[in-house]
């Protein structure tokens, strides 16, 4: 009789270990799904501050090039006004001297 209580203590242990054990893997997955979940949402503010800067990055350029344009186009007009004001210059002197510079 003393076996047979023995045993089913045994066995009432066995089945609150048992419960035990499956409260304390469900409390583990349940702390992966969220350190998962922290990581996902990491790695998206991550990658939102990576398109963020990549399209400052973009505009930053864009302006860059576009303003050596414009200078470039203000340079070509300073030659040409320039060049105009020569060749004026150049003419006025030849009609001075009364010289056909053609």
């Amino acid at each position: 009789m003393e076996e047979k209580q023995e045993e089913k203590r045994k066995a009432e242990l066995s089945i609150k270990e048992e419960k035990r054990l499956q409260r304390k893997r469900a409390q583990e997955e349940k702390q992966e799904e969220k350190r998962k979940a922290e990581l996902a949402i990491k790695e998206e503010k991550h990658l939102q501050r990576k398109r963020e800067l990549e399209k400052k990055w973009i505009a930053i350029k864009k302006e860059k090039e576009e303003r050596l344009q414009r200078k470039q186009v203000q340079e070509e007009k300073r030659k040409a006004e320039h060049a105009i004001k020569e060749k004026t210059s150049a003419e006025e002197a030849c009609i001075e001297r009364e010289v056909d510079c053609h």
